[in-house]
């Protein structure tokens, strides 16, 4: 119930107490032997309903009202996180702001829920970047962790590089997954403007980004690449948070039936990787890195190349030619939904591989 109502319930009451005053104020002798000790008058009666009918009525306002508390804690320096700001989110219909306060001195932070039925995210922005915590119906307690934030981090790493291929009908179109490691210590976060590039051949169309990370509930969040003076050349403005972040660009070029392909890496690696259909034909270009080819056993109707432990600026170039697409999870049955995910995933993909590359 709306605290607002109360004073409307609460006049109700006054008002049948003021009528019942009045009627003891007429002229009527009683003597006190005449008085009964113990007897409840109609008007008595309705006193006490109304007044248990406003026990219930403010019971029900406690109970659908519920207090958020929450803690934020710096990870880097170990400490409470003081006068970060914190945004509760309302995720009933859409995402709507429902607060906005800071954090005290221990790191502390409170919200009045309007309702607790519906779910709740809570935002902080530490050195403006921000940490999300989801609050699913009925919590009443939150901790979010944040880190210190610096242009340059130590202990990070581009790991993956996966390039899923598909034609058909005049196009060629690319997937293009990076793999990243925030393995910093004591941790931070990462923030430049540059915080991974990536080359798209001449004549390619970007057509979306977008990045996951573990800290973030593993959402994948849409982002806009920028693209740099050089040519072919972009970049994507998004935080690396301690942990893993798994970066998507996707273009799409013009194709007659066959394409050479240079990804034009930029960041040495564990593993390169060319997904493909197995209707598709993979050749390694003239003096380019020797490939390897793995099976996996999640995309059976792919032909997977594996080039491992490059170096930046190494020669990976390669032609493809032929059409078709790969399989994706809607098309598979029930049980298998989620390979399509999986195939997605580079620390997935990568720990299949593993087990089939030498050492």
């Amino acid at each position: 119930m709306n605290r607002s109502q109360t004073p409307v319930i609460l006049s109700v009451a006054e008002g049948a107490q003021s009528a019942s005053s009045a009627k003891s104020k007429d002229p009527v002798l009683v003597r006190p032997s005449d008085r009964p000790i113990k007897e409840f008058s109609p008007n008595t009666r309705s006193r006490s309903t109304i007044l248990l009918a406003l026990g219930i009525l403010l019971f029900s306002s406690l109970a659908a009202a519920q207090t958020l508390t929450g803690t934020v804690r710096n990870v880097t320096v170990g400490a409470p996180a003081a006068g970060d700001e914190v945004i509760l989110l309302s995720l009933g219909q859409g995402m709507e702001e429902a607060g906005r306060t800071k954090t005290d001195a221990k790191g502390h932070f409170s919200f009045k829920l309007d309702s607790a039925q519906g779910p709740h995210l809570v935002r902080v922005i530490h050195q403006e970047v921000t940490y999300h915590r989801m609050a699913p119906p009925g919590t009443t307690s939150v901790a979010v962790e944040v880190y210190d934030v610096a242009k340059k981090v130590d202990g990070i790493k581009v790991f993956a590089d996966i390039m899923r291929i598909e034609a058909g009908k005049g196009q060629i179109l690319v997937t293009r997954q990076f793999g990243v490691q925030n393995a910093s210590n004591p941790p931070r976060t990462q923030m430049n403007e540059r915080n991974l590039e990536f080359y798209v051949p001449d004549g390619a169309q970007v057509i979306g980004a977008s990045a996951t990370t573990t800290t973030e509930n593993g959402n994948a969040l849409k982002i806009a690449p920028v693209r740099e003076s050089e040519k072919g050349r972009y970049s994507l403005i998004f935080p690396l948070r301690p942990g893993f972040t798994r970066f998507q660009v996707t273009y799409w070029l013009p194709y007659s039936g066959s394409a050479n392909l240079d990804p034009r890496s930029i960041y040495p690696l564990e593993h390169f990787m060319v997904m493909m259909p197995k209707a598709m034909q993979f050749r390694v270009a003239a003096s380019s890195t020797h490939f390897k080819l793995i099976h996996l056993p999640n995309q059976p109707d792919a032909t997977v190349q594996v080039a491992s432990d490059t170096t930046d600026g190494e020669n990976l170039a390669f032609h493809v030619s032929g059409e078709g697409m790969l399989t994706t999870g809607q098309q598979r049955s029930t049980q298998n939904s989620g390979e399509r995910e999986q195939s997605n995933n580079p620390r997935h993909v990568l720990s299949v591989g593993k087990k089939i590359l030498p050492g």
